[in-house]
C-alpha cells in the first residue's frame, strides 16, 4: 500500500510541474496503463501522461519524476 501511495505522489507531481508555457498542462495520467490503479506488482512500473496545448507543434523535451513519502513533504520539496 504504501509503494502505491508513493506512485501516486509521483503522478501528481508531473501533474503540477512546470512548464515554460503556461497553455500547456499535463492530463491521462497512468501507471501500467491504468488511471487509479488499487496495487502494483511491478519493481519498476511505467508512468504515462498526455500533453494538452491549444498550441501548435508541442512537444516534450524532458521530464521529471519526483517520489516523496507524503503529499505534505512533495509540496515542500522533501525529496
Amino acid at each position: 500500500m504504501k509503494k502505491l501511495h508513493l506512485l501516486m505522489l509521483c503522478l501528481a507531481a508531473l501533474a503540477f510541474c512546470r512548464c515554460d508555457d503556461k497553455r500547456v498542462t499535463v492530463g491521462d495520467l497512468t501507471v501500467e496503463m491504468l488511471e487509479n490503479p488499487v496495487g502494483l506488482d511491478e519493481r519498476t512500473p511505467r508512468f504515462g501522461w498526455q500533453l494538452r496545448s491549444d498550441l501548435r507543434d508541442v512537444a516534450q523535451t524532458s521530464y521529471r519524476i519526483v517520489v516523496a513519502g507524503s503529499e505534505n513533504d512533495l509540496k515542500r520539496n522533501r525529496i
